[in-house]
């Protein structure tokens, strides 16, 4: 599924088949500036996740949630 934007939220009712104990999500997105300069990405999530930026992590939230 192409999203215009990079923003998921997955909240309520998951797909048929899918553990909402135990999923993943793999989500690739394509970034052009309409600017030049210094940019600042985020990731906010429930559980592990990690951030790669042109295949280097930049964000890694894969430590045990409690």
């Amino acid at each position: 599924e192409i999203q215009p934007k990079s923003e998921l939220s997955w909240f309520g009712q998951m797909p048929v088949g899918v553990d909402p104990q135990q999923f993943s999500l793999r989500a690739i997105s394509r970034f052009t500036p309409q600017e030049t300069g210094t940019h600042t990405f985020g990731l906010i999530s429930i559980g592990r996740s990690r951030l790669s930026i042109d295949g280097q992590p930049v964000i890694e939230n894969w430590t045990e949630q409690t």
